[in-house]
C-alpha cells in the first residue's frame, strides 16, 4: 500500500539545490529516471529510513509524492515536513489540503500536512497497511514491500513465524518486526523484479477476513520521548516464542531480540508460569546474541528493583546498562553516578551520560538536566 500526494508546481526539480534547501544531512536523493513517461527521484534517509519514497513528475507541472504505508516510523515523523518543504520549493506556497473530515460544505477547511500527518493519522495508515499484509498472507501469498530501497523484499507468515509472530499478532508487533527485518536486511526477496510486478495482489480482489487479535497480556513501555506504548502479546505469540526457545536451547540461532521476548513473556508471566530468575537467563542471552537496545534495559532494570530471590543488585544493574545503546540505559547510568550506586558520586560522570540521552532526547534526561544543578 502507498499513498500519494498531490503538489502542483512549474519549478524545474534540481536534486542538489532541494537536498540544501531541506538540510538533512543523511537523506539521498537519486534521478531523476524516466519512467512510463514520468521522471522519478527517489528519497532515502540513510540512518531512519527502511523503505523508498518517490517523487513523480509528469511534465505538465503535476508532482507526487509516493510514500509506502509500511515506512518506517522515523518517515512517518519527516513525512510533514518533506511535504511542506517540496511544496515551498516546487510552487513557494505552503502545502495545503482540504480537510478530509470537514463535512460543511459551506465552510472550506485547509489542513497544513502536520495537522493531516498527526499521531491518529500515522496509526491507521499503519494499522491499514498491516491489515492488507496480513489478508494477503493469509491467501498464501507473498506480501510485497511496495517501494523498496534495493532488493525486492517480500514478507510471508512463515517468515514472520521464525520471530515469533504470527498473523493473529498486534498491529505493533508485525510492524515492528518487519521494520526489523527490512532494517537489518533480513527479508527474502524475489531474484526477478520482473516477475513481481503482476503478483500485487489489488485491495478490492481480497475478501477473507482480516486475522483478529486476542491479547492475552499486555506489557507497558516508556518511550524516548516520554509516550507510553502497550506490547500485546496473543497465544499464538506464545506458542511460537515457546518453540523458537526450545529450538534454541537445542543449538539454533536466534536473534536477540527474539529471546528478548521469551525474557518477556517469562517475567510478566504471559501465558506461561512467571518465572523472573528465568526471564533473567533469557536476556542475558539476548544481549550475547546482539540485541543491544532492549535486552540491557530490562536486565538491568530487574537487577535495579531486584527480585525476590536475590534482592537489589545495583552492580549487576550498572554492568547490563552499560551493554544498551538505547537511551533509557544512557539516563540509568547517569543516575548511578550522580546518586553514587556502588561508590562515590560523580557528578561530572553523570552529566556526560545524561547529556547523551539528553540528545537522542530521552525525557528523563532532558527533564533531569532542565530541572537541577549537577
Amino acid at each position: 500500500m502507498a499513498l500519494v500526494f498531490e503538489i502542483k508546481g512549474n519549478k524545474k526539480m534540481d536534486k542538489a539545490q532541494f537536498g540544501q534547501y531541506l538540510g538533512v544531512e543523511d537523506l539521498k536523493i537519486e534521478g531523476p529516471f524516466p519512467m512510463d513517461g514520468t521522471l522519478v527521484w527517489t528519497l532515502i534517509r540513510k540512518d531512519h529510513s527502511t523503505t523508498s519514497t518517490v517523487l513523480e513528475y509528469d511534465g505538465k507541472d503535476n508532482y507526487s509524492v509516493v510514500f509506502d504505508c509500511l515506512a518506517s516510523y522515523d518517515d512517518y515523523r519527516f513525512l510533514p515536513y518533506l511535504l511542506d518543504s517540496l511544496s515551498l520549493f516546487l510552487t513557494d506556497k505552503h502545502y495545503m489540503v482540504p480537510d478530509p473530515n470537514n463535512f460543511n460544505p459551506d465552510i472550506m477547511r485547509f489542513l497544513n500536512p502536520y495537522e493531516l500527518c498527526n499521531e491518529d493519522w500515522v496509526q491507521e495508515r499503519i494499522g491499514d497497511a498491516i491489515a492488507y499484509a496480513k489478508c494477503v498472507m493469509s491467501l498464501h501469498s507473498p506480501y510485497n514491500i511496495e517501494m523498496p530501497i534495493d532488493s525486492m523484499w517480500y514478507v510471508t507468515e512463515s517468515v514472520l513465524n521464525e520471530y515469533g509472530v504470527d498473523l493473529h499478532s498486534s498491529t505493533p508487533r508485525i510492524y515492528g518486526y518487519i521494520q526489523y527485518l527490512l532494517r537489518n536486511k533480513k527479508l527474502p526477496f524475489h531474484e526477478n523484479p520482473q516477475a513481481v510486478a503482476g503478483s500485487f495482489v489489488p485491495e478490492e480482489e481480497i475478501t477473507v477476513e482480516v486475522p483478529e487479535h486476542v491479547s492475552i497480556g499486555t506489557v507497558q513501555s516508556w518511550q524516548t520521548d516520554g509516550s507510553i506504548t502497550t506490547e500485546s502479546f496473543c497465544s499464538q505469540d506464545v506458542a511460537l516464542l515457546y518453540n523458537i526457545g526450545q529450538r534454541y536451547l537445542a543449538g539454533a540461532h536466534v536473534d536477540g531480540v527474539v529471546l528478548n521476548d521469551i525474557g518477556t513473556i517469562f517475567q510478566e508471566g504471559i501465558g506461561l508460569e512467571k518465572n523472573v530468575d528465568m526471564a533473567l537467563d533469557w536476556y542475558r542471552d539476548a544481549i550475547k546474541n546482539g540485541d543491544h537496545w532492549f535486552a540491557p534495559s530490562s536486565l538491568g532494570d530487574i537487577y535495579r528493583k531486584g527480585t525476590s530471590s536475590q534482592g537489589v543488585q545495583l552492580q549487576k544493574a550498572i554492568d547490563a546498562y552499560l551493554q544498551g545503546n538505547d537511551p533509557y540505559a544512557w539516563f540509568r547510568i547517569g543516575q548511578s553516578f550522580e546518586e553514587g550506586w556502588v561508590s562515590e558520586p560523580n557528578l561530572a560522570e553523570a552529566l556526560r551520560w545524561y547529556e547523551k540521552a539528553a540528545a537522542q532526547g530521552h525525557h528523563l534526561a532532558v527533564k533531569r538536566l532542565e530541572t537541577g544543578t549537577l
